[in-house]
C-alpha cells in the first residue's frame, strides 16, 4: 500500500487508502486500533483516509502489527 501511496503523490492522483488494524471493542473505547502521532481510531474516524491524512501518519509503510499487537519491521 505504501508503494501505491508514493505513485499517487508522484503522479498529483487522489486516492483514498482502507487501513486495517486488529480492534478488540471496534467503537473507539480500548485503543487497540489507534495510530501513532495522530491518535486516530482506525475503528471510529477511518477506516478509509484520503491519502493527505495518511502523511499524517509517521509509522504508515513502515511496520506492521502482527495478531498479539507486536511491531514487526518493514524497512
Amino acid at each position: 500500500m505504501k508503494k501505491l501511496a508514493d505513485i499517487v503523490d508522484k503522479f498529483k492522483i487522489p486516492a483514498q487508502f482502507s487501513l486495517e488494524r486488529y480492534m478488540k471493542c471496534a467503537i473507539g473505547l480500548c485503543g487497540q486500533c489507534c495510530v501513532d502521532d495522530v491518535g486516530w481510531r482506525i475503528c471510529v474516524e477511518g477506516p478509509v483516509f484520503w491519502r493527505d491524512e495518511l502523511r499524517l501518519i509517521t509509522e504508515f509503510g513502515k511496520y506492521r502489527r502482527d495478531a498479539a499487537g507486536v511491531k514487526h519491521s518493514l524497512i
